[in-house]
């Protein structure tokens, strides 16, 4: 299409958007009603089960490492990956909470 054709297009579009502009608006602010009130409690639980299964984990290999029942490099290892773990998701927990604000 050559520049400058078709503006009657253009302002139907711009009318289009303007009627829908309301219904978008109105959606998100019920989308961002419902994350508040449904989805961030049910993701604050599964944080906090997950932090308590990673401190079960943990503080049983201690006591393992500690008895002589695992060895000191097993533990390393262990330590390594739920550090690495938690790293790699700490970054979506930040922008959840951001998002939340």
């Amino acid at each position: 299409m050559a520049r400058g054709a078709g503006c009657g297009e253009s302002d139907s579009l711009v009318a289009l958007l303007r009627e829908v502009a309301p219904l978008v608006t109105k959606y998100l602010e019920q989308r961002l009603r419902v994350m508040k009130e449904y989805e961030y409690p049910r993701f604050s639980l599964s944080v906090k089960v997950f932090g308590l299964l990673l401190g079960v984990v943990v503080a049983a290999s201690f006591m393992l490492t500690l008895v002589g029942k695992m060895s000191g490099e097993s533990f390393s290892f262990l330590m390594g990956v739920v550090i690495g773990y938690v790293m790699s998701h700490l970054k979506s927990l930040v922008l959840v909470e951001r998002g939340e604000k």
